[in-house]
């Protein structure tokens, strides 16, 4: 997905912005917290910075009820600002 962003930023850019927000734990157990990681650094040197969070534990261990209470805060901000906004067209 990162080497697709480096190739395609001028297309994804408008449909990423304030539309992409990925929480995993930074321990998970399918081996995808390093791809993450490299997402991240991605998106945060083209401008989206804060796009993934890394929660301490593993994929199922961060579900827990706070952790669902902050993303749910955090979607419906994300989604108020989406919506309050232009509208990017679709590549």
């Amino acid at each position: 997905i990162a080497d697709r962003i480096r190739r395609e930023w001028d297309v994804l850019e408008p449909v990423l912005r304030d539309r992409v927000l990925i929480i995993m734990g930074e321990s998970d157990t399918f081996y995808l917290d390093a791809a993450a990681r490299s997402l991240d650094a991605e998106l945060t040197a083209r401008g989206l910075p804060n796009v993934v969070e890394l929660i301490p534990g593993d994929h199922s261990s961060i579900l827990t009820p706070a952790v669902a209470k902050r993303t749910l805060a955090r979607l419906v901000e994300q989604m108020k600002n989406v919506t309050q906004g232009d509208q990017p067209t679709q590549p």
